[in-house]
């Protein structure tokens, strides 16, 4: 089965809309899975989780998103470095 990220953002919202907090953050959570580079939907599941009272889970989010925009991001791919490569921040 295809992911449809549309269709998940479009059903986030509308659970928001009715507030279901809960359910939008499954929904968003589903998004950021499927695509872990989408840094807005991960802000926003950030704030949903300080809405519903989990810091944990929203320190994790916003610190994912955090490394990205320092440049400390660092892909699977990027850790496997040929011999005498070396790596500059």
């Amino acid at each position: 089965m295809v992911f449809d990220k549309k269709n998940a953002m479009r059903n986030a919202e509308k659970h928001l809309a009715q507030g279901k907090t809960r359910a939008a953050i499954s929904e968003y959570k589903d998004v950021v899975r499927h695509d872990p580079r989408d840094f807005v939907t991960l802000n926003i599941l950030g704030d949903l989780h300080i809405k519903e009272g989990d810091e944990s889970a929203a320190v994790k989010c916003f610190n994912r998103k955090s490394l990205k925009n320092s440049g400390n991001f660092i892909r699977n791919a990027d850790l496997r470095q040929k011999p005498g490569s070396s790596t500059k921040n």
